[in-house]
């Protein structure tokens, strides 16, 4: 008889242990908040942010050329050492040019990402990108911005009030794999040119005064030192003040 009300007791407690299975089963099966992924980006366009804020730090000054290319004037840009085209910027680029919490680039090339996608997000529109005409990939992205983007431009902060005739070509990227091969000039001076299509006859574009490199690549795009800018950020960016003096080519180191 004991053997008897075991039996019973084990078969009264199974169909409880099958019913917790399946509860359990339907728990991790259910879908999860169609918001998550939502809340994801969300968080992440703000922890670029904050990044980006804290970079600048309590005080920062920064002395930068702003150079200039004249479209009327003709110019032929030296090619990339592979074949090239340009493009408006797709929405799945910038996962391929600047994957977000790759951690196998090192914390510098993590925090310039950081920035770089954090003015991808306030931007919105206006990027471009240069594909490798081997395999069809982006290799570049630059931002080309008109006078009709004037309260953008103020927003983002660091650059001059756009005149009808002028655009603004900002905030160059080329990933690791691409470096060296001279895609820099060549795709600026391609993007450049789409200036024209919204009237434009002048490029603005702005080098740091020490990042010799990249002063040296926009000239090859066919830019000339136009002005000098000294640029002062006060509690990480919250006052934000430039001045600006006439420059030329005897003010570009040689």
């Amino acid at each position: 008889m004991e053997r008897s009300m075991g039996d019973k007791v084990l078969q009264s407690e199974q169909p409880g242990l099958e019913m917790g299975q399946k509860q359990n089963a339907s728990w991790h099966n259910q879908p999860s908040s169609p918001h998550l992924p939502k809340t994801q980006e969300w968080l992440r366009k703000h922890r670029r942010r904050l990044a980006s804020r804290l970079a600048m730090g309590l005080i920062s000054s920064q002395s930068r050329y702003a150079l200039r290319r004249d479209l009327e004037l003709q110019f032929a840009p030296r090619p990339a050492k592979i074949p090239i085209t340009v493009r408006p910027l797709c929405a799945d680029d910038l996962d391929l040019l600047m994957p977000q919490d790759d951690l196998s680039r090192s914390f510098d090339e993590q925090q310039e990402i950081a920035w770089r996608r954090s003015f991808a997000d306030t931007v919105g529109s206006g990027g471009y990108v240069a594909i490798d005409g081997r395999d069809g990939r982006p290799c570049y992205v630059q931002w080309l911005l008109g006078a009709s983007q004037n309260d953008l431009i103020r927003r983002l902060g660091g650059f001059p009030r756009l005149d009808e005739d002028t655009a603004l070509l900002e905030n160059a990227y080329t990933p690791p794999s691409h470096r060296g091969l001279g895609i820099m000039s060549a795709a600026m001076a391609l993007i450049a040119e789409r200036a024209a299509a919204f009237g434009a006859r002048y490029v603005l574009t702005f080098v740091g005064t020490d990042n010799v490199a990249s002063l040296k690549g926009c000239q090859k795009a066919g830019f000339e030192v136009h002005l000098i800018q000294r640029r002062l950020r006060v509690g990480y960016g919250l006052i934000d003040v430039s001045l600006y003096r006439k420059g030329g080519v005897s003010d570009a180191p040689k």
